[in-house]
């Protein structure tokens, strides 16, 4: 069996394979599913406009403040590995919350499917006078122009 591994092209493939990219397809998914579970999110978010099927295409999610509590601690390895990759990102701040929380988030991807950027938008009209309401996270380096995101004309109003 060791004499058909051949180290060089298994090294390659470690190389192409981005855990940071792994990590945030996880989260985005995460969020996608808090959305499409939260039957009053998600009929606020029709009742603004959006179709079921923008916002399934789309990935459109809700971050609701959950993830701390179903990822695991950062004592143990997944946990600080996915901690730590969301910390060094952006989407985890160094308190821990998270930097979209109560938001409605639409990622974007690359043409190669990961993501690279995304839009979130407070739902509430009670939000912190110094909150803004609406985030944009870009992850460094991967974005050559502007982005365009559907939820931004939410940004000046309030899903009621």
């Amino acid at each position: 069996m060791l004499d058909d591994l051949d180290i060089p092209e298994y090294e390659a493939m470690i190389a192409a394979v981005s855990v940071d990219d792994i990590f945030l397809c996880q989260l985005f998914d995460y969020y996608h599913q808090q959305l499409v579970t939260n039957e009053r999110v998600y009929g606020q978010l029709l009742a603004s406009g959006f179709a079921e099927t923008a916002i399934s295409k789309g990935k459109f999610g809700y971050c609701d403040r959950t993830l701390n509590r179903n990822i695991n601690r950062s004592v143990t390895n997944d946990g600080a590995a996915f901690r730590g990759c969301m910390r060094r990102l952006g989407l985890i701040k160094n308190t821990g919350h998270e930097l979209l929380r109560g938001c409605v988030v639409e990622p974007i991807f690359s043409d190669s499917g990961d993501v690279i950027s995304a839009c979130g938008v407070k739902l509430s009209k009670r939000v912190r006078r110094n909150a803004p309401s609406a985030i944009y996270w870009y992850r460094q380096g991967v974005y050559t122009e502007l982005m365009h995101f559907t939820l931004s004309a939410l940004g000046g109003l309030y899903v009621d």
